[in-house]
């Protein structure tokens, strides 16, 4: 049986990355109305960015369905394989280490402290990550 928090906490990611799919499936309604009115003014580049686009809507959407249902993933019940936390976790580190520096450099303290709080969700997250591969002895 699950808490009154853990529903919350699932209703609210799923909102959440409804709301973050919302964009890319919106560009992905623009470009293909694009496509149909005008199919001769079409370069390889719309493509591209149809495929992306799509590819990126269709991987929130199924997580909005995992985090709405609470039905992860078969072996471990995440939303994602600890690879691809490890993934994220890295290329927001990445983005947190740049927001340091730059906060640095121009003198702004809000900033470096942003960049300090990133890094250690970053953190948190890759921990996370090592946990769950540990938990459930899913190789890396």
């Amino acid at each position: 049986m699950e808490s009154i928090l853990d529903i919350v906490i699932r209703i609210f990611a799923g909102c959440l990355l409804a709301f973050f799919a919302f964009a890319p499936g919106y560009i992905s309604y623009i470009i293909i109305l694009g496509i149909i009115t005008e199919p001769t003014d079409t370069e390889w580049v719309i493509y591209l960015v149809l495929a992306v686009t799509l590819s990126l809507f269709y991987f929130l959407c199924l997580l909005t369905y995992r985090a709405f249902t609470g039905r992860g993933r078969k072996e471990d019940g995440g939303l994602l394989p600890p690879w691809a936390l490890k993934l994220f976790a890295g290329v927001f580190g990445v983005i947190a280490i740049i927001m340091i520096i730059m906060g640095m450099y121009q003198g702004n303290l809000l900033g470096s402290m942003v960049g300090v709080g990133y890094l250690s969700t970053a953190l948190l997250v890759h921990g996370i990550a090592k946990w769950r591969e540990k938990q459930f002895n899913l190789k890396a």
